[in-house]
């Protein structure tokens, strides 16, 4: 029995249509931080969970180092999702929203993280509340 191609062709296109619209909207989304005395927890895609004692430093910058290369992650337009490499960084992982500062840069034993948000307030809030459980 042979198979319309033509009436399956639509299902194909209305999938795939789904799956990029989803995929859209779940890089769109900023990621949660949340802070404990004893680990950062960064949700979303490329979600990670830092504990403290694998905190070397945490810092507000301006600008970040540039960009040279997506080793894996998203990438989508001012979004940028994932695993990185950095003039100077060779390994980072990127949660940016925003192509303008400020950033944090959160550096591990084992990486390098930056975050931003879309609303620089928010940045500025997440980092003091970083620093504030840090210091405690």
């Amino acid at each position: 029995m042979k198979v319309n191609q033509k009436k399956q062709s639509p299902i194909y296109v209305v999938v795939a249509l789904v799956l990029v619209g989803i995929i859209f909207l779940v890089t769109r989304t900023e990621s949660t931080i949340v802070v404990r005395e004893d680990y950062i927890k960064i949700s979303g895609f490329y979600g990670r969970e830092i504990q403290g004692e694998e905190i070397n430093s945490v810092s507000l910058e301006e600008t970040i180092p540039k960009i040279v290369r997506r080793t894996n992650g998203i990438g989508l337009g001012s979004i940028q999702k994932g695993n990185f490499r950095l003039e100077n960084i060779e390994k980072a992982k990127l949660y940016l929203h925003s192509k303008e500062g400020p950033y944090i840069l959160i550096d591990t034993n084992k990486e390098v993280l930056i975050i931003n948000y879309r609303d620089s307030e928010k940045t500025k809030g997440v980092y003091e509340e970083i620093l504030s459980v840090l210091n405690q």
